[in-house]
């Protein structure tokens, strides 16, 4: 028994090894990185008149980010679309823009089926890092590019992360040596695992005078020095997709490895050395009696059958919040419903067939409100029917959804409710009770 005993506390050492493995995830590939990243076109392809940008994918794959110059077209009337292919050219509207960030964001007519990006902050990133640059560099399509799908092909160029700066206008910047080009503005600034640190924006570029050969006065632009590039922090535009409600992922720092050195070979080794250390340790204390009570006991805590996490354990962002008391039961056909206690929606029903998403975008939302404290994309409902239970899932909203005794949820947590549980977003003005209903 105790040879059992300590056999399952080695394994246990080594699970609890693999376990964490995962925080060092590999790296997205540059596949990845440029599947997301899409060409922007501002004017008539048709009348030839036309300027080009990037743009990179957010939310739900019916979002595009990109610099306000890129579009710019669009204020005078002129159409702004995404061109993924040369036969596929996806209008689009510009939901938000602000030219004192240079940033805009778009909405396509369709689906673009292109994975989001991840964002990385500000404060995770140090001088030094290596980032790239995906994008369309306009001086990259001349007469020498016969094929003109190669006009929708990324581009790719690296670089490192020379400052973090601020601009006149109190826009928070990234200095980089990476090379940016006319035709890169609006693209992603990659770090090396593949998160968005930065929106690209523009080179150290002056506008000069210059004659041709038949003496005809040009303006054309040359660079003030080499390498040095200019890209908005991704912590700027994360700010405004909140106020929109389009919903985006963080990623931590993560250190990556080069070829099983580093950071992670390291660590990785050292973990290897414990697990083998604790496995070795379990074998000797099961050949003592006061070790084979320490080994038991171990077992007994961390083997199937152990007790199980308490409810209050489980009050993490990202996790699922038990709930305190069992389920009453309810008739088998009893229907779930969604019902208005105060405020827009007091008084109405609304039968939980699919979840129900809260907010006042219209494009992302089913139950549409029209205050001001209620974010685009607030929060979400939903029925469990395996469990016969209610969620909620606050949805990164800024003012919060809370429960009726005043408990703000964790956003992206699952909050389990019974029938006849209140809860309301932002203020107790706009409350909701979730309720199964006998037929």
């Amino acid at each position: 028994m105790s040879l059992r005993r300590s056999i399952s506390l080695a394994i246990i050492s080594f699970l609890m090894f693999l376990l964490t493995v995962p925080l060092f995830a590999s790296a997205k590939s540059v596949e990845e990185m440029e599947a997301s990243t899409v060409l922007i076109i501002c004017g008539d392809m048709n009348a030839g008149s036309f300027g080009i940008g990037t743009g990179f994918v957010v939310g739900d794959g019916g979002h595009v980010v990109t610099n306000h110059h890129v579009i710019a077209c669009a204020e005078e009337g002129q159409p702004v679309s995404v061109l993924l292919d040369p036969n596929n050219n996806i209008p689009a509207a510009v939901i938000w823009a602000s030219p004192v960030k240079d940033l805009a964001v778009l909405q396509t007519q369709v689906n673009l089926e292109r994975p989001a990006v991840t964002f990385t902050k500000a404060e995770e990133i140090k001088k030094a890092d290596r980032v790239f640059v995906m994008g369309f560099p306009g001086a990259a399509i001349d007469s020498r590019v016969v094929d003109f799908s190669a006009m929708t092909e990324v581009k790719v160029a690296e670089g490192i992360i020379s400052a973090k700066v601020m601009s006149i206008d109190g826009v928070a910047l990234y200095q980089t040596d990476a090379p940016i080009n006319p035709g890169n503005s609006g693209g992603p600034l990659f770090t090396e695992n593949g998160a968005v640190i930065g929106i690209n924006s523009s080179a150290s570029l002056a506008a000069t005078e210059i004659f041709d050969e038949t003496g005809e006065k040009k303006i054309d632009r040359i660079r003030l020095g080499d390498n040095i590039g200019w890209s908005i922090q991704a912590d700027e535009l994360l700010v405004e997709l909140d106020q929109l409600g389009i919903r985006y992922e963080l990623e931590d720092r993560k250190e990556t490895s080069n070829g099983g050195g580093g950071l992670q070979g390291t660590l990785t080794l050292i973990l290897v050395v414990v697990a083998v250390m604790l496995a070795g340790a379990a074998v000797v204390l099961s050949l003592t009696k006061r070790g084979r009570v320490m080994v038991r006991e171990v077992s007994r805590r961390v083997l199937p059958g152990s007790q199980q996490m308490k409810p209050h354990d489980a009050q993490q962002p990202g996790q699922i919040i038990q709930p305190q008391a069992s389920v009453p039961s309810y008739n088998k056909t009893a229907v779930p419903y969604l019902i208005g206690t105060s405020g827009q929606y007091s008084g109405q029903k609304f039968k939980i067939s699919q979840p129900i998403t809260l907010g006042r975008n219209p494009s992302s939302s089913q139950l549409i409100f029209s205050v001001s404290d209620i974010s685009g994309t607030h929060c979400q409902v939903g029925f469990d029917s395996l469990n016969r239970q209610f969620y909620v899932i606050d949805l990164q909203s800024t003012n919060g959804t809370y429960l009726a005794n005043g408990q703000r949820m964790h956003p992206n947590s699952k909050y389990p409710l019974q029938s006849g549980t209140s809860f309301y977003l932002a203020n107790p003005g706009n409350g909701f009770t979730v309720r199964l209903e006998n037929m």
